[in-house]
């Protein structure tokens, strides 16, 4: 810390730049979190689709 003062930091100014960084640091890992559900949403959905379909194409076939 004494680096930052030596440049004119005040110990408030530190601290706040630290809180920001945190802040952003923070809110970047629940943009990440998010992205990686709504990838794995995406992928069920997809699945269920698939599995929809295939279950709905045998119900056609035992019907014929």
């Amino acid at each position: 810390p004494t680096s930052f003062l030596k440049r004119g930091f005040k110990y408030d100014e530190m601290v706040a730049i630290l809180m920001a960084i945190n802040s952003l640091s923070t809110q970047l890992s629940r943009e990440i979190e998010v992205e990686k559900m709504e990838k794995e949403l995406m992928a069920l959905r997809s699945e269920t689709i698939v599995d929809v379909k295939e279950k709905a194409s045998k119900s056609d076939a035992n019907e014929d």
